[in-house]
């Protein structure tokens, strides 16, 4: 059991950033005590210090996508007086604005089959964390009408 524990604890900094990258973007940050909450939930042993120093060497890596408000541990102080991060967040690859508009373009694309579309939205909602899921409306997506050209081997031409 222990040597279990050990090897799940080397995985720790990849569910932080998981975490980050799947809950977080700038306007939505989080505090480090609920990023320790998360990892105990997940079945890890971490207290905040080790949270804090492992998203110091994050926040302060230059090739990381883990950011904070204010790139210090110094917003706020717990019960023991220790300092920790309160607006961690993972830089997003894409806005929530270049989603959608990526989205828009395929769904008014009448040279995309309608399930190469669904396909592509889906894969480009997944690039977006559970914000972005949460707030967005597929209600547009309609069926191509008979009539409309249809070119099945559109991506394999792309390529």
């Amino acid at each position: 059991m222990a040597r279990d524990n050990m090897n799940k604890n080397k995985y720790v900094v990849f569910d932080m950033v998981k975490i980050l990258k799947e809950e977080t973007d700038f306007t939505h940050p989080m505090k480090q005590h609920q990023l320790v909450d998360k990892l105990h939930e997940m079945g890890y042993g971490t207290d905040r210090s080790t949270v804090r120093r492992t998203m110091t060497d994050l926040v302060m890596d230059s090739k990381s996508r883990v950011r904070s408000h204010s790139n210090e541990a110094h917003d706020e102080k717990d019960c023991l007086n220790e300092t920790y991060y309160s607006g961690l967040y993972y830089d997003q690859e894409f806005s929530d604005a270049e989603l959608r508009w990526l989205i828009d373009g395929i769904l008014y694309s009448r040279n995309v089959p309608h399930e190469a579309r669904k396909d592509l939205i889906e894969k480009l909602c997944n690039l977006g964390n559970i914000h972005f899921r949460k707030n967005l409306n597929l209600t547009k997506i309609r069926r191509l009408a008979a009539d409309e050209p249809v070119n099945p081997e559109l991506f394999r031409n792309i390529d």
